[in-house]
């Protein structure tokens, strides 16, 4: 009775007497073709597909940019007194665009918002730093803070006059105001949501004090100035309108107000407009640096928006 011998891949190279050879190991990393055998190789999608998901993207995106212009401008055929259409806010933009009065207004109003955003935001982070390291302080201040952040800042804007007067210093303190206390509150819950073990483990390590800080904590409460960062700017946009109230004779707020004495709509919505592309421009920008800074933290997600992190979820 003859045994057949199971076929066996050997080495092409001759063995010693007396040893056995070593079968054949598939080389490690992915094969040539892409996949290995069996299984599924796990590999990035081709770059035609991320281009026709992109396009896709894209073309919802603009599909409801058209269907939305669609609409407005049907609800302005039927309500012509309460809605002005796009042709008349097109009209108006150019208009005013020749006349540079538009872009007067921008300027004026983006460069208030900026300085109260970045002023703010520079006060918030190490507010919010040295709260969370010094517990008695932040038992005496923090009723006064969330007192404080419960104000809505248009009322504030008498107490502003009568302390900033009607300057440029008043309109910016009131956007400071509501871009400060949001951005100190995002900043501390997200430095409280540091890992202790990360703490205890540079410690080991041997970090301590500025070590310490710049190398795990700030690393670590980033994510979280970063959202602090789109909060406020949306925070100080939403109160532009409010802050140039103050006897402004420029910026977008006072041109919106203005044309609102004579129910001037085109410039009304136009002005809104430009709020809301400014402001999407900037949130946009804010979050393309928060996907280069803090990828790693997984942030955001592919839809562009504000996921919860790794830390969070696991508490």
């Amino acid at each position: 009775m003859s045994i057949q011998k199971l076929p066996r891949r050997i080495s092409k190279e001759a063995s010693p007497p007396g040893t056995f050879p070593e079968p054949e190991r598939e080389p490690l990393g992915p094969p040539a073709s892409g996949r290995a055998k069996g299984t599924r190789a796990f590999t990035d999608p081709p770059v035609r597909a991320r281009v026709r998901l992109r396009v896709w993207r894209y073309g919802r995106a603009l599909l409801s940019l058209v269907v939305g212009i669609g609409v407005w401008q049907g609800v302005s055929i039927f309500l012509p007194s309460d809605v002005a259409s796009p042709i008349e806010v097109v009209r108006v933009l150019i208009q005013d665009l020749k006349d540079g009065v538009l872009l007067t207004n921008t300027l004026y109003s983006l460069t208030r918002v900026l300085v109260g955003f970045f002023s703010g935001l520079a006060l918030a982070v190490p507010s919010a730093f040295i709260l969370r390291s010094a517990r008695w302080l932040r038992d005496i201040v923090d009723p006064w803070i969330q007192f404080a952040r419960m104000i809505p800042p248009i009322a504030l804007i008498p107490l502003v006059i009568v302390f900033f007067g009607i300057g440029e210093l008043a309109k910016i303190s009131v956007i400071f105001f509501a871009v400060y206390f949001i951005g100190m509150v995002t900043v501390y819950q997200g430095i409280r949501m540091i890992e202790v073990v990360q703490i205890n483990a540079a410690r080991v390590l041997g970090a301590d004090g500025m070590r310490l800080f710049r190398k795990v904590i700030l690393p670590a409460s980033l994510p979280a100035i970063l959202t602090a960062a789109r909060l406020g700017i949306a925070t100080g946009w939403t109160t532009l309108v409010a802050s140039e109230l103050i006897a402004a004779s420029h910026g977008l707020g006072f041109m919106i107000t203005q044309a609102g004495q004579y129910f001037d709509l085109p410039t009304i919505y136009l002005g809104i407009m430009v709020i809301g592309i400014i402001g999407l421009a900037l949130d946009r920008v804010i979050l393309r640096l928060e996907r280069r800074l803090v990828a790693w933290a997984d942030v955001v997600d592919d839809q562009g928006q504000t996921a919860v992190m790794t830390s969070l979820q696991r508490r």
